[in-house]
Order: C-alpha cells, then structure tokens, then sequence
C-alpha cells in the first residue's frame, strides 16, 4: 500500500510539474497571437500595476496579526477575536485600496 501511494504521489507530483510548464508556454502564444505585442504590453503594465495596489493592501497586516496574537496570550477565545479583528482589516484595507484602483482606472481612460 505504500508504494502504491509513494508511486501515485510520485506520477502526480511529476503531472503537475509538467503542467506548469506546458500550459504557460500554450497559454502564451494563444494570447499573443490573438491580442498582439502591444496587448500583451497593456496586459502586463495593468498586472504590474494591480500588484502595487495589493501589496499596498497588505502592507503591515502580517505584522499587525503577530502583534494582537502575542498580546492575547493563550485564551482561545480573545486568540479567536483578535484573529477574527485581522481578518477584517485585511479585507476592509484591500477593499479600499482596489476601490482606488477602480477609480483610479475608470478616471483615467
């Protein structure tokens, strides 16, 4: 039984490996064919850009939860209030910084 699983694990692993090699390089040259160079270009400086808003969105969150985690101590229901409390700065500080974000781009067309 655990070779078989060891080997199943194995082919597996190897599948995906493949995987994320093979359907970049497909993937690729559809887009490219279909939207050209100059799409291409618009589609990366758009990512780029996204990624600057949302590493902004998370910017001192990790840091902010290690903090209130270590003031609580180990009373699991304070742990579970204060995890609940990173959460939803994280999620109210993305919606904010994507609202930018769609602004931002909806503003400048």
């Amino acid at each position: 039984m655990s070779k078989n699983l060891i080997r199943y694990n194995a082919i597996m692993n190897l599948i995906l490996s493949l995987s994320q090699y093979i359907f970049p390089m497909l993937a690729f040259s559809y887009a490219s064919r279909i939207i050209g160079a100059e799409g291409i270009g618009k589609v990366s400086f758009a990512i780029s850009f996204a990624s600057y808003f949302s590493m902004f969105a998370a910017l001192g969150i990790p840091t902010y939860g290690i903090r209130a985690c270590a003031e609580v101590g180990n009373d699991y229901e304070k742990l579970k209030k204060s995890d609940h409390g990173a959460y939803d700065y994280k999620f109210r500080d993305k919606y904010f910084q994507y609202l930018g974000l769609f602004t931002f781009c909806f503003f400048n067309r």
